[in-house]
């Protein structure tokens, strides 16, 4: 390379030229490289930059001011890209560059691509995620509003498939009702218009969302985190910025933050509301959405007083997640 470039009397263009004719099967390099590459032997440095002294991938010194800090955001938060990191480090008023970032990790050692696993193992990306979480906070858990939603339809109560019910059954309808339970308290139901799209659902988070965490202490509002499933109307765009003002990066749900896995209602403590639910409402039959929107009232104020008189369902239900986590976690590692 060097000697094409000597031959073409220092001319990049024709070096590149020159050494494209003589070596047609090998990678040609670029503009750049011809120029650094003499510029480094001129100056007695090495030909490929020394991590030893310090310099990046094209010869330059790197800062290393905030060395220390980026190192432990990269320690404290695994699986963060470069984007993230550089994000991290602004909110505590450390301006650095993308660049900065990734230089500072090769030269100690340290890989930049974000730890992504594959989809069929997200379920145990989560559950090592939530027992590192649980590592250093045992009351991690009790702080996360957790939630759900579930739809009720007039085939909940009769068989569509028997004739004779089929005839007598009302015209078609359903109401969406979403759930959310902090610590022992429960929020709810609210209902969402059926079927949920973007719009609807920040519709949800800018309006009933906002009066649930209104009555929240200040305190607990600021430390508290969210989550919602990968449902696909609840990764918009809009959605994301207004839960990132709302709870910074302390929100579980899409890909970016925390991602919560598909049909893993095991893994969240307010499923087993629905089971209570349905059996209450469902006991009887209902002509109407009216009727039952009544029906799904009370039957969340019953539960309420039951959780009221029993405080032991609500942590049952924290213990048996936990130790599904676990379970999940030591399945996956054996395989």
């Amino acid at each position: 390379m060097l000697l094409c470039y000597g031959k073409a009397r220092c001319v990049t263009t024709e070096a590149l030229r020159i050494y494209k004719k003589k070596y047609p099967d090998s990678p040609c390099p670029g503009f750049r490289t011809f120029h650094l590459t003499f510029q480094r032997i001129a100056d007695n440095e090495p030909i490929v930059p020394s991590r030893a002294l310090g310099l990046d991938a094209k010869g330059r010194k790197v800062k290393r001011t905030y060395e220390k800090v980026i190192l432990s955001v990269y320690k404290n938060e695994p699986g963060l890209n470069l984007n993230a990191m550089r994000t991290l480090l602004r909110k505590q008023n450390i301006k650095v560059t993308i660049s900065n970032i990734k230089s500072i990790l090769k030269l100690n050692g340290l890989s930049y691509t974000p730890q992504i696993r594959p989809k069929k193992n997200r379920r145990l990306f989560y559950c090592e995620w939530l027992l590192r979480r649980l590592k250093r906070d045992k009351m991690f858990m009790q702080n996360v509003l957790w939630t759900d939603d579930s739809v009720f339809t007039k085939w909940n109560m009769k068989n569509r498939h028997i004739p004779g019910q089929a005839a007598t059954t009302p015209d078609g309808w359903s109401l969406n009702v979403w759930a959310g339970m902090l610590n022992d308290e429960l929020f709810g139901p609210v209902f969402l218009p059926q079927p949920t799209s973007y719009e609807t659902y920040l519709e949800f988070v800018k309006g009933p969302l906002m009066e649930i965490l209104y009555e929240l202490p200040l305190a607990q509002r600021s430390t508290m985190w969210f989550q919602h499933d990968n449902f696909k109307p609840h990764n918009g765009m809009k959605i994301t910025v207004k839960l990132n003002s709302l709870f910074e990066r302390r929100w579980i749900g899409v890909e970016r933050f925390n991602p919560f896995p598909f049909n893993a209602a095991d893994l969240s403590p307010i499923h087993f509301i629905w089971d209570y639910i349905k059996m209450k409402v469902f006991s009887k039959e209902h002509n109407t959405a009216g009727q039952m929107q009544e029906a799904i009232v009370s039957a969340f104020n019953d539960l309420r007083s039951e959780c009221k008189e029993n405080p032991i369902l609500h942590s049952s239900q924290f213990a048996n997640v936990i130790k599904t986590v676990q379970a999940c976690v030591k399945s996956e590692r054996g395989k």
